[in-house]
């Protein structure tokens, strides 16, 4: 049962971490630099991402490909910039068993104020 709960208390840290500026077409411009969220849009991403449907998203299954695309495609929506051309960077690894996975991170790019040329 704790395991459930820090499980699930991760998951829900992680997704408010990752979608805070992900709120997709919902989401309001209030400036060029400055968003607010729409909890309730946030609220469906955690929900669809955590789905049984979603089996976990362990790296190199089809429902990781499916979450990858699918927060892609809410920053895209949501103005965010990709980075260096896009928004999946594949990436390989071998675990110390011999097993190899192939996954994809999703990054983005939201320039920051002071510095908005560094990153």
């Amino acid at each position: 049962m704790i395991y459930r709960t820090t499980k699930t208390l991760a998951l829900i840290l992680f997704g408010l971490s990752l979608f805070s500026c992900a709120a997709a077409q919902k989401m309001e411009k209030k400036t060029p630099d400055r968003f607010s969220v729409d909890a309730d849009a946030l609220m469906e991403d955690l929900e669809f991402l955590s789905s049984d449907e979603m089996k976990g998203r362990r790296t190199g299954t089809p429902e990781s490909r499916k979450a990858a695309r699918y927060v892609a495609k809410r920053f895209e929506e949501s103005g965010i910039t990709a980075f260096e051309g896009g928004y999946l960077d594949a990436f390989k690894f071998e675990t110390k068993r011999k097993k190899k996975y192939e996954g994809e991170n999703v990054i983005g790019l939201i320039k920051g104020r002071s510095k908005p040329e560094s990153y």
